[in-house]
């Protein structure tokens, strides 16, 4: 009876199905996308619909010269295309003798993966810049970054990299 029930499990493990015969009109099937692909797919479609305004990021960066006895400042310039969200507020700080000052300060909204393809986000998921010495030119205006955060994590990423600046 073991020998029966040993010679079963194998041809149960090892045989092929006899009944079942290859068929020539069989399609590959696609792996099915998870529910976090999807929304990360679609929330690309914004950006790639608003983000279309040209922004050059100066990213300044320390770095020794030829004699390593100095440090002097590189400037790289990266051309983005960016979404900019613009505030503009007057506070009773900025009233003057000649008026009020308008103080413009908003953020910069980019796509997490074109940012690291830019090379403003190393291999590790951090930002490269240094928010306290980097500009960007908008417009043929100047501006200093604020802060900068990485916003809408989707289960191991980041969908978007949001720059804060002020005049």
């Amino acid at each position: 009876m073991k020998k029966l029930f040993y010679f079963l499990l194998l041809m149960m493990l090892f045989a092929t199905p006899v009944f079942s015969t290859p068929s020539k009109t069989l399609i590959p099937m696609e792996t099915p996308k998870l529910p976090v692909d999807r929304l990360r797919d679609a929330l690309k479609v914004p950006f790639d619909l608003l983000a279309q305004m040209p922004v050059v990021y100066h990213f300044h960066e320390k770095a020794p010269d030829r004699f390593k006895e100095e440090q002097k400042v590189v400037i790289t310039d990266y051309n983005l295309l960016v979404l900019v969200v613009e505030k503009r507020s007057t506070s009773a700080q900025n009233i003057t003798l000649q008026g009020a000052r308008a103080d413009n300060e908003g953020y910069l909204l980019l796509n997490y993966d074109y940012a690291k393809k830019a090379g403003l986000i190393t291999e590790q998921g951090n930002f490269r810049g240094n928010p306290s010495t980097d500009t960007f030119t908008y417009q043929g205006k100047k501006y200093t970054i604020v802060d900068v955060e990485p916003v809408g994590q989707l289960v191991d990423t980041f969908t978007a990299l949001k720059i804060y600046y002020k005049t």
